[in-house]
């Protein structure tokens, strides 16, 4: 009786295609890690740049959604109908505090000109220093209807 040989692989065609598929997956691997590395050093250079442009937008959304606006003692009041916006100005952080929420942007924040109409504070400048030291200068203005003036 003749045996039939199987058709299938051999042991050591089994080794060489394992060992080719280890190589190729610790390239891939390598590859991941320099990406993810990558993407990190991006993000960490890019934080501070977003933070800046982050309380930008909200203190101006503020200000606009504001029925008036006041500063007093390195802090900035946006006086709404229903609520209170506070921002603190603290040494290397702000703080924006909103009927019990507060938000923490890590930044140094001054207020510098004021300009006053009709004792309200009408313009404002805000300077914010993002970690990397870079200084940037944004100016506010608040406008009043006619009714709300003649309050």
């Amino acid at each position: 009786m003749k045996s039939k040989k199987l058709p299938g692989f051999t042991l050591l065609e089994l080794l060489i295609v394992l060992i080719l598929m280890g190589i190729l997956i610790g390239l891939a691997g390598g590859v991941f890690y320099n990406l993810n590395t990558y993407r990190m050093q991006v993000e960490r250079r890019a934080s501070p740049v977003n933070t800046v442009s982050r309380v930008e937008f909200v203190v101006r959304n503020d200000v606009e959604r504001a029925q008036e606006i006041g500063i007093e003692d390195k802090q900035l009041y946006c006086y709404g109908v229903t609520d209170t916006i506070v921002y603190s100005l603290e040494d290397s952080m702000l703080l924006r505090m909103q009927a019990g929420l507060q938000d923490t942007f890590e930044l140094e924040a001054s207020i510098g000109k004021m300009v006053l109409a009709d004792d309200r504070l009408r313009q404002f400048e805000l300077s914010l220093t993002d970690a990397l030291g870079r200084k940037n200068r944004y100016y506010f203005e608040k406008g009043y209807s006619v009714a709300e003036m003649m309050k």
